[in-house]
C-alpha cells in the first residue's frame, strides 16, 4: 500500500487550529471625544513651546553631537598614526 493511501484511511483525524471563534474586547468601543482632542492639542502647545525657550540649551548639544559623528573619521586616522588623543584635536 502506498503511504497516501495508509495516511488517508487512518481512522485519527487531523487536529487542525482554527484560531479564536469570538474576538475578545475589553469594553465596548467609545468614540474620541473633543475633550481629548483639547488636551492633545494643549499638550503639543506646551511641548513646542518648552522645546522653542530650550533651544538655547538644546542647539550647543545637538551641534556638539553631529560634530563628534563628523570629526570621528579624522580622529580615528590620527590615532592610527600614533598620534595622542589630547594633541590631536589641537592639530586640526
Amino acid at each position: 500500500m502506498p503511504v497516501e493511501t495508509v495516511l488517508r484511511t487512518s481512522p485519527e483525524k487531523e487536529q487542525v487550529d482554527e484560531g479564536p471563534q469570538q474576538v475578545l474586547a475589553v469594553g465596548p468601543l467609545q468614540a474620541v471625544t473633543p475633550r481629548s482632542f483639547i488636551l492633545t492639542g494643549l499638550l503639543l502647545l506646551a511641548l513646542f513651546h518648552t522645546l522653542r525657550v530650550a533651544r538655547d540649551l538644546f542647539l550647543p548639544l545637538m551641534l556638539a553631537f553631529f560634530l563628534s559623528f563628523l570629526l570621528s573619521p579624522l580622529l580615528r586616522v590620527l590615532k592610527r598614526a600614533h598620534i595622542p588623543e589630547a594633541v590631536g584635536p589641537r592639530s586640526c
